[in-house]
């Protein structure tokens, strides 16, 4: 990921329409390449699979990251492979003046529909305000054959490196989970324990979301590491609040 905003739209028009459009070149009318978005720590999320055979329309839904966020940005790219950087890149769809609320609640709608002749539009729409503005950036107009080619061979190229990075980004996603479930536990648990044990914990929850804080993209086996380790002690952590959670649990029943 570019490290600064005036890089992301360096190879980027900005369009007049609140749409994208993108011709792609399809072969036996199948989409050889699955559609995705970016998410925050450089991997996407597939919206539209490869193959599927067209015309084909999909919506997804997403939301903010952030308490009172009044804009999101949506990079949407095509590919086989888990990271962004390595996809190819479509447009950048900027959505203005969100509602006004908690990380989570504004409900924002991302729309693809590819036509018989390979006409892809993307769209997005503010289902919380009708008066949002969208901003949309497109890197091309078409994605010739040539395009699709050179990353089908790259995907074939990197499988294995890729398959690892999705195990990353996998185990990621399961200790955010797992730090949010055992954070239930510590608010009831804490009324049994003492100022060191509730610092420890603390301490260790630190260590596993610093962890997590490194973009998929820049980790290193020295990242991955750590990030087993933090999580074998944030997991030894939890075993010690579960007694207490289930105490005062006990209690109130």
């Amino acid at each position: 990921m570019a490290s600064k905003a005036s890089d992301l739209y360096q190879n980027m028009v900005r369009v007049d329409e609140p749409e994208a459009r993108i011709q792609v070149e399809l072969p036996d009318g199948l989409l050889p390449l699955a559609l995705n978005v970016e998410l925050p720590g450089g991997y996407v999320s597939e919206v539209v699979p490869s193959d599927v055979r067209v015309p084909h329309t999909a919506s997804t839904m997403f939301s903010t990251a952030d308490s009172f966020q009044m804009a999101a940005e949506f990079h949407v790219l095509m590919g086989n492979r888990p990271l962004a950087r390595d996809g190819i890149e479509l447009c950048r769809i900027r959505v203005r003046n969100i509602k006004w609320s908690g990380a989570g609640v504004p409900q924002i709608e991302l729309r693809f529909e590819l036509d018989a002749t390979g006409v892809l539009t993307v769209s997005a729409a503010n289902l919380d305000r009708s008066n949002a503005e969208i901003v949309v950036f497109t890197a091309g107009d078409v994605v010739t054959q040539s395009d699709i080619q050179q990353a089908l061979a790259d995907a074939r190229e990197h499988e294995a490196a890729d398959r690892a990075t999705r195990d990353l980004i996998q185990k990621m996603l399961e200790c955010y989970a797992f730090i949010g479930a055992t954070n239930d536990y510590y608010s009831a648990a804490k009324k049994k324990m003492s100022h060191g044990a509730k610092s420890t914990y603390k301490q260790t929850r630190k260590r596993l979301e610093k962890a997590l804080s490194v973009d998929v993209a820049d980790a290193t086996d020295d990242t991955v590491v750590e990030l087993h380790a933090a999580e074998a002690a944030f997991r030894a952590q939890r075993q010690q609040i579960l007694p207490l959670y289930k105490q005062v649990m006990d209690w109130y029943r």
